[in-house]
């Protein structure tokens, strides 16, 4: 979750796609073996 912080300011789209580039990072080769579930929630004050 870390990596979040390095984008929290950015927009929703950019957050996503570093979201999972980082879970690929993480990953490397081992092969994903479950569904993953993304919720970003945008909040406007």
């Amino acid at each position: 979750m870390a990596c979040l912080c390095l984008v929290e300011n950015e927009p929703l789209p950019t957050i996503v796609t570093q979201f999972f580039t980082e879970i690929d990072r993480f990953a490397g080769t081992a092969p994903q073996h479950d569904d993953i579930t993304v919720l970003i929630f945008e909040c406007r004050v």
